[in-house]
């Protein structure tokens, strides 16, 4: 968005280098729709370089919206804040899913699909919704990540997990893995729209991942 923002706010200071006071009110016109924009669920920021891969829940910040998604975040804060009780979980942060897809290249196919959507045409959502999804169900998950569920696991559960294929039957606990994205079940979505996934082993967390 910051390079579309930039583009047309270029746009309108050569129309008016061109044609001084013809389009004043462009700028205004403009500055509202970029502020509502970066008000609304478009606007996500970027994770910190340093933040963790993966955190239990009972140890999210208070203001986590922007790495762990609503979901978790307001868990995190029921539990903290009302004492309620809540089930045992982790989150797999905005910064593990951003290095999946700098690991794998995998932003620029992802804009590229995007792009060429057609908003209007359901088989072209659909299209562009498979070549996403396939692309990230084929990757490995990456080998940090693999040890952020590893150590993750006994700081929540209190057993060691085992991510790799094989310790797959490693473990007694299952886990049920949700979707907790930025923007969910906003005004961007709606509620049923992500995938969840039951009785995970603890060797299958990282499967289960990718295709939540």
């Amino acid at each position: 968005y910051e390079g579309l923002s930039r583009a047309v706010s270029g746009m309108i200071r050569h129309l008016d280098a061109m044609a001084p006071r013809s389009y004043t009110r462009l700028f205004s016109v403009f500055q509202g729709i970029d502020a509502a924009i970066r008000g609304s669920g478009l606007r996500f920021e970027k994770p910190e370089p340093t933040a963790p891969f993966a955190l239990p829940l009972d140890r999210l910040p208070p203001d986590s919206v922007a790495s762990a998604g609503g979901k978790a975040a307001n868990l995190s804060r029921i539990a903290a804040d009302l004492d309620l009780p809540v089930p045992k979980g982790f989150v797999m942060t905005t910064r593990a899913f951003d290095h999946f897809c700098e690991v794998h290249h995998l932003q620029p196919m992802i804009e590229a699909a995007l792009a060429g959507v057609d908003i209007d045409s359901p088989s072209s959502l659909q299209a562009a919704s498979d070549r996403i999804t396939s692309a990230i169900r084929g990757a490995a998950l990456p080998p940090d990540l693999e040890k952020a569920i590893r150590d993750v696991w006994p700081l929540t559960f209190g057993e060691p997990a085992a991510v790799g294929i094989e310790s797959r039957d490693a473990g007694i606990k299952r886990c049920a893995v949700r979707s907790s994205a930025v923007g969910e079940d906003a005004a961007f979505s709606f509620a049923g729209q992500y995938a969840t996934v039951l009785h995970v082993e603890t060797g299958r967390v990282g499967e289960a991942y990718k295709e939540v």
